[in-house]
């Protein structure tokens, strides 16, 4: 604008003083050339300004600034040449005067600036630009958008383009229903990195046109997956074009980190043929990041893409289970976290889902993802043979052997209800795979689960029988079900004969135990047969068969036979069973046997039978009085154990006095010297005979310190403990017992008399054999007999005159002796 004013002084010398006068000349002439209407004045500034170089002049600020203030357009060239200025001030100056023209050449000369390395500088810019130009800046900047959105350039660009409102104003335009409008603006907008217009761009997508298509797609395809998967689940669920789906599958699909994120939006597509579609593309390239994100798929209500999802999910674990088995494989241990997460996600899934077809689902993921691993699948396993029983008896029969019988056995053994869930599964679905490792775990079972499942077992069904399971080639399960179907009313005879000749040793026992238990009609002749096996279990349950048929007339030739058996454990049963058999009989005759015969026969029986003596410890508590005194006799005929000792002290209270007597006189056999002190308890016996073996035991143990116990028993008034205790104390301490003798003899007492001859005799009383001769001829029949007995053991040859006399003796125990004795007299 050229204010009306009448200058007297001409444009030159305003020029003049502005450039050469005194600051005060300066500053009114740049006031009046402001205002001067002198239409040469602008020529003369563009003549004086291109007579200045920008790299000397230090005069150029007022013509810079009367340039822009003036607007002189053709000053714009000039002005531009001391942007480049090393006088920082008339660089400043410059800008300044580019803003005040505040036109568009200017503008496009100042976008520059905002590079500059100067901050200051950079900051008058951008503040001028928005005060001085406003929206009017809007094209040029767009023009000036460089293709490199890290740049410095860019950034102050989308700076000034936010505070004049631009992008505002866009995103009006975008809402409007003018399509040429969003068209043209888009060509705008496409410029920058704007992810908050993503959105418009695929609404575009459907009505742009190809071109248009060909650039969004460009476009979106430097944007990243997080920036993109909002807008394009959004733009899926709303419309699922197909400019939409080609757009996801040229950019997103071949992105590793975007299809689980798609697998989200999938499940937002309304229409079913089009989710599906897009699932499968999804699914296509799978890898350990999509399974947890897949399963939410599992939800869908397409049985489709459910079964999509399963199938690729399998295949992933599989995939997934050969790796970690592979030793060279770098990522074992994250594949193996990974599979930890999966199993724990699936019982998460299966412990709140309800609908039986979509957990017959997550059980096949289950037992593809567990592998071989049983413990991974029994948690959930109770409730998918409930809900989805079909589908778990599939899947648990389509495990190795070894896991299938390990996961049946494991699930019955750690929750024993279970038993009857596969119960009822193998009700509805039999299936010989899942008998055969059910009937392992039968101890686990209830009585009402295993009378269900051996009923169960007995049915007739068109694929399957017990018979398969009774010829099945594993040993442990036809031994298993011969145990279980030997508890019903199945008839088995024929199955027990069979049987006999199973390849397994502990099957042909069974079956022999069974026959022994039924009564087989041929059970003697399997019985027969089985002696002669190979296995020594087999032998011996038959030898103890034929034991039980008391009409046997092999069993003791077959014992005789096993004697010499390759197995030990055959030879032992054989050699106890013999013995049991001479015990008996060496029981039963005890009494009629010679004393001789009763020691070596009872050696012979000990050295069969270890237990011999434990079963004589037995009979020593018999209520009956001469099974216990036989007991006694017996063990006195043996080497008796400390436990044998332990029970005959433990009898010694025994209510019969022959059994105590007994006891007392074995002990004294036995001949242990710390009994000693046990046997003074006899001492005081209520009965005479057993005093008087408790002397003799005493006597036969010698030890002196026996004696003190003996003395004061020479005073007894029962002569044979008075004897008994002067024998023992002239054997055990050479003491002199005449007087004792002298004075049993005096007595009336005839068995007193007969007990000191007795003593005389065994002591050899050579110096009173003629106290001995005259009771040869006393009338008392014991006397007598004690007499010659004692004379016989000292001096034989006195009873020479005698012996005439004494063959006819009255008493035939006298007449007896005289006959034994004779050959060494005569």
């Amino acid at each position: 604008m050229i204010w009306p004013f009448n200058s007297t002084e001409s444009s030159s010398d305003l020029l003049s003083q502005l450039l050469e006068g005194s600051m005060a000349e300066r500053k009114a002439s740049i006031e009046k050339l402001l205002k001067s209407d002198d239409p040469e004045l602008n020529a003369l500034i563009i003549s004086c300004m291109r007579t200045m170089d920008p790299e000397k002049s230090v005069n150029a600020n007022a013509l810079l600034e009367i340039i822009g203030l003036r607007k002189i357009e053709e000053g714009i060239e000039f002005i531009k040449r001391f942007l480049s200025s090393p006088d920082s001030e008339n660089v400043r100056a410059a800008v300044g005067a580019l803003l005040n023209m505040q036109s568009q050449s200017a503008l496009e000369i100042l976008i520059p600036m905002l590079e500059n390395s100067d901050l200051e500088l950079r900051r008058t810019v951008h503040e001028g630009i928005v005060n001085c130009f406003q929206d009017s800046a809007t094209g040029a900047l767009i023009r000036s958008v460089p293709d490199d959105h890290n740049s410095q350039m860019y950034f102050e660009i989308v700076s000034l383009l936010e505070e004049t409102g631009y992008f505002s104003k866009a995103r009006e335009m975008f809402l409007s229903s003018d399509l040429e409008l969003k068209k043209f603006q888009f060509q705008n907008i496409v410029k920058f990195y704007r992810p908050d217009f993503i959105p418009f761009f695929l609404e575009l997508l459907e009505t742009g046109g190809s071109s248009i298509q060909v650039k969004i797609r460009r476009t979106l395809s430097e944007y990243t997956t997080e920036e993109l998967i909002k807008p394009v689940s959004d733009a899926l669920r709303i419309n699922p074009s197909k400019n939409i789906l080609k757009l996801v599958e040229d950019i997103l699909l071949n992105r590793s980190d975007t299809r689980s994120h798609l697998i989200h939006a999938a499940s937002g597509i309304t229409k079913r043929e089009i989710r599906t579609d897009f699932v499968t593309k999804i699914l296509r390239k799978m890898d350990p990041t999509m399974f947890l994100p897949a399963l939410v798929l599992m939800d869908d209500p397409s049985p489709q893409i459910r079964s999509l999802v399963v199938d690729n999910l399998i295949s992933l674990a599989q995939n997934t289970n050969r790796r970690i088995a592979d030793p060279e494989e770098t990522n074992r241990t994250f594949l193996k976290e990974q599979i930890e997460i999966w199993v724990e996600e699936l019982h998460q899934h299966i412990s709140v889902e309800s609908h039986s077809e979509v957990l017959a689902d997550f059980g096949k993921l289950l037992f593809s993802v567990g592998g071989n691993n049983i413990n991974s699948m029994l948690p959930s396993l109770p409730k998918l043979l409930e809900y989805a029983h079909a589908e778990t008896i599939k899947n648990i029969i389509s495990l190795p052997a070894e896991q299938k019988s390990d996961l049946v056995y494991s699930s019955v053994k750690s929750d024993p209800s279970l038993a009857e869930t596969y119960i009822k599964a193998l009700s509805k679905l039999p299936h010989a795979e899942i008998f055969k490792p059910l009937v392992h775990c039968i101890e686990y079972f209830s009585k009402e689960d295993r009378d269900s499942f051996r009923k169960l077992l007995m049915k007739p069904f068109p694929s399957f029988s017990v018979y398969d399971l009774l010829n099945d080639e594993n040993a442990e399960t036809r031994l298993s079900v011969l145990q279980l179907i030997s508890e019903t009313n199945f008839d088995i005879l024929k199955i027990i004969e069979e049987k006999t000749s199973d390849p397994d040793s502990r099957i042909r026992e069974l079956a022999i135990s069974l026959a022994i238990s039924h009564k087989h009609p041929k059970l003697e002749s399997i019985l027969d047969d089985a002696c002669v096996d190979p296995a020594a279990n087999v032998v011996i349950m038959a030898l103890s068969g034929l034991k039980s048929l008391s009409a046997s007339q092999s069993f003791s030739s077959k014992l005789a036979r096993a004697v010499n058996h390759p197995a030990e454990e055959v030879r032992y049963f054989a050699l106890r069973e013999i013995a049991r058999l001479t015990q008996a009989k060496y029981i039963q005759n005890f009494k009629n046997l010679a004393p001789e015969i009763r020691k070596l026969a009872g050696a012979a029986i000990s050295k069969l039978d270890g237990n011999f003596v434990d079963h004589l410890i037995t009979e020593l508590r018999s209520l009956d009085p001469e099974t216990r005194l036989r007991a006694v006799l017996i063990m006195e005929n043996l080497q008796v154990s400390d436990r044998g000792t332990d029970a005959l002290l433990s009898a010694m209270k025994d209510p019969s006095k022959k059994v105590r007597a007994a006891i007392v006189k074995t002990l004294g056999i036995i001949g242990n010297h710390q009994l000693l002190s046990r046997l003074v308890e006899f001492l005081n016996d209520p009965d005479e005979r057993v005093r008087a073996n408790t002397i003799e035991a005493v006597i036969s143990i010698g030890r002196e310190e026996a004696l003190s116990i003996v003395l004061p028993f020479l005073e007894d008034s029962n002569n044979r403990i008075r004897a008994n205790a002067a024998l023992a104390a002239w054997q055990i301490g050479q003491i002199d017992i005449m007087p004792v003798i002298r004075k049993m003899l005096s007595l009336k007492d005839n068995g007193m008399r007969a007990s000191a001859l007795w003593v005389l005799g065994e002591i050899r009383a050579q110096d009173y054999v003629n106290l001995i001769m005259p009771f040869i001829r006393d009338l008392n029949d014991m006397i007598r007999l004690n007499a010659v007995r004692a004379i016989g053991k000292i001096q034989p040859d006195l009873l020479k005159p005698y012996i005439p006399q004494l063959r006819r003796d009255n008493s035939a125990e006298i007449k007896k002796y005289i006959t034994e004795i004779s050959f060494r007299i005569i």
